[in-house]
């Protein structure tokens, strides 16, 4: 069943917009639903009145599967980011950082000024439930830049080596790329999201 065909949704949607609440539509894209997204762009059947849609990309943490994950391949997805370079839509769009080396290959009506790439551990950290301290909430399986906070200040952890051995992957990753500086590189936690033509030779 599509996200959006439930009553409930359109329910939660309506209430909110009666009260006056700015409401975006967080919308994950995966093998399964990029076609349904393309089409609600092109019809414009997002429900009217909400502030934005953003588009989050799969990821194969959690419950997210590995075979449901978009690539530049899919041909659905390529439409979605031409249509939303169009500059013509009803909506605002807006993109996680995960979706910026996508964007920045084909940037159309895009200002490269409005992407921000990952935010891992240079403005945002994730702190787990067992007080676990890690760069993104991505990292919460294998943990491999993850400090304890039972035994370290939430500094000590900011300024570990843990953190700055993650920093240290933007600092160096894809050092002769001309677009390295806004995307760099993409995800350190798991480089099969990112959604670069140059990764896969195209370009």
């Amino acid at each position: 069943m599509s996200w959006y065909r439930s009553e409930y949704t359109q329910n939660a949607i309506d209430m909110l917009l009666k009260e006056g609440v700015k409401t975006n539509i967080h919308y994950v894209l995966s093998k399964n639903s990029i076609e349904e997204a393309v089409e609600r762009l092109i019809y414009r059947t997002f429900p009217g009145g909400v502030n934005a849609i953003v588009f989050l990309l799969h990821k194969p943490v959690g419950i997210g599967r590995r075979e449901s994950m978009i690539t530049m391949e899919n041909e659905n997805f390529q439409k979605l980011i031409h249509l939303v370079n169009s500059g013509k839509n009803k909506y605002k769009i807006g993109f996680d950082s995960c979706t910026v080396p996508a964007l920045i290959n084909d940037l159309g009506a895009v200002d490269i000024d409005s992407l921000d790439t990952c935010e891992g551990a240079r403005w945002s950290a994730y702190i787990s439930s067992d007080m676990k301290m890690m760069p993104c909430s991505f990292d919460n399986e294998k943990m491999r830049w993850a400090v304890d906070l039972r035994k370290h200040t939430i500094l000590e952890v900011w300024n570990s080596n843990e953190f700055e051995n993650f920093r240290e992957y933007f600092r160096t990753a894809c050092p002769d790329c001309v677009n390295r500086e806004q995307c760099k590189g993409g995800c350190p936690i798991s480089p099969e999201i990112v959604l670069c033509k140059k990764k896969y030779g195209v370009i």
